[in-house]
C-alpha cells in the first residue's frame, strides 16, 4: 500500500489524488452539472489514505455481451517508479491507472480473480 504523496513523489502522479477525487464524484453523481460537481469535488475526502499499487498487472476480459464468437480482450497496465539506468540516463516514469469493482448486484464478485504482487515503499505509514 501506499500513499498518495509516495504514488506522486516516487511515481511522478502529481494529480492522482485529483484525478481519483474527480472521478469517483462524477461516478456516483453522473447527472450533476459541471458548477455540482466542482463544488462536490473541492469539499471531496477520501476516507482512506493509501492504495495498493501493482507494478504489472494482466487483464483479461471476457465479451460484455456474452458472445462466445467474439474474441477476449487482453490488456497489460504497467507502473514503473522515477529511477536511472546504469548509464545514470533518467528513465521516465510510467503510470497507468486502473480501478477495478470487484463487486456484484448480489455482494462480491465470486468470478473474478485479482491476482499480483504489489509493490509498496512504506507498508508501515
Amino acid at each position: 500500500m501506499m500513499t498518495f504523496n509516495d504514488i506522486r513523489s516516487e511515481y511522478g502522479a502529481r494529480d492522482f489524488h485529483g484525478a481519483l477525487s474527480k472521478f469517483l464524484v462524477r461516478y456516483a453523481n453522473p447527472q450533476a452539472s459541471r458548477s455540482e460537481l466542482q463544488n462536490t469535488i473541492s469539499h471531496f475526502n477520501f476516507d482512506f489514505s493509501r492504495v495498493p499499487v501493482f507494478q504489472k498487472v494482466k487483464i483479461w476480459i471476457q465479451d460484455l455481451q456474452g458472445r462466445t464468437e467474439a474474441d477476449d480482450t487482453l490488456d497489460v497496465v504497467h507502473v514503473r517508479r522515477r529511477s536511472r539506468a546504469r548509464s545514470g540516463r533518467k528513465l521516465s516514469t510510467r503510470f497507468d491507472t486502473v480501478l477495478i469493482d470487484t463487486s456484484t448486484d448480489s455482494g462480491p464478485s465470486e468470478c473474478g480473480d485479482i491476482q499480483g504482487k504489489s509493490h509498496a515503499l512504506n507498508d508501515m505509514v
